[in-house]
């Protein structure tokens, strides 16, 4: 081992086998310069550089600047999670949307079908009562086609034609004062009773609708059964007057009545 000065550079040196190393550092340096020299052969050295202990260890601007590089790292993965999280709510609720509007126009389209004819016997728009309570049987009218009045009856017998709403209390009153007149007549043959059903009362009904539920059970009557209509008739009337009972009423128990027929 050695060590000397040439100038203002301090040397110093450690021989090993046949080369040696020496350290070259000017005065108040912080970082040495570290070199070893060994022979190549006819007089002539090679000379290496030999990391220095200094350049090992980072230095405080090296870890700022290694620490900022980690920040700034951190911050850009952040960044692309948060716009990928952004993308992904954003096709989530436009999917949900679109899911929406779709079921919305399914619904909508479903709903909007084509009005289908009428009930058949009811070309009128009435249903006609003769003889033995027998309904005439017509056949239905189509959408778009307007009611056809029913034939005069023959031999001049009576036709008689009754406009009335199930719900309303002046049929109501009317069919039970001259039902059974009406029932005798039109049983003989003495007369016909035409059955008009309207249904302009669901407002005076406490949101039952039941003006139009009973008018619609009594199409179904004249379809399938029409030779009950009568009877349905008078029936549906007779209920019609329990159902605006209050509930306090001894016969109150009779309001779901109108719920059963329809």
């Amino acid at each position: 081992m050695f060590s000397g000065q040439l100038g203002n550079v301090l040397l110093s040196g450690l021989v090993w086998g046949a080369g040696f190393q020496i350290q070259a550092c000017p005065k108040n340096c912080l970082s040495p310069y570290v070199m070893s020299m060994v022979p190549a052969g006819d007089g002539v050295w090679k000379v290496s550089p030999v990391v220095n202990a200094a350049e090992s260890k980072p230095t405080k601007n090296q870890k700022r600047q290694e620490a900022r590089e980690k920040a700034r790292a951190l911050r850009e993965a952040q960044s692309k999670k948060s716009k990928r999280n952004k993308i992904i709510i954003q096709s989530s609720l436009a999917i949900g949307v679109v899911g929406v509007i779709a079921l919305v126009t399914v619904l909508i389209m479903s709903s909007l079908r084509p009005p289908g004819p009428g009930p058949a016997n009811m070309q009128s728009d009435g249903i006609k009562i003769g003889e033995g309570l027998i309904a005439e049987r017509t056949p239905a009218l189509l959408p778009d086609q307007l009611p056809v009045p029913s034939e005069e009856n023959a031999n001049g017998v009576p036709a008689i034609n009754i406009f009335l709403d199930y719900s309303c209390p002046a049929c109501a009153q009317f069919e039970s004062v001259y039902g059974e007149l009406l029932r005798t007549w039109a049983e003989s043959g003495t007369a016909t009773v035409e059955y008009h059903i309207l249904s302009f009362r669901d407002a005076q009904t406490a949101g039952t609708r039941y003006a139009t539920r009973a008018s619609n059970s009594a199409a179904c009557v004249a379809e399938f059964s029409p030779d009950s209509f009568f009877t349905y008739t008078i029936c549906c009337s007779v209920v019609s007057q329990f159902h605006r009972r209050p509930m306090n009423s001894p016969t109150s128990r009779w309001a779901s009545w109108p719920q059963l027929l329809v």
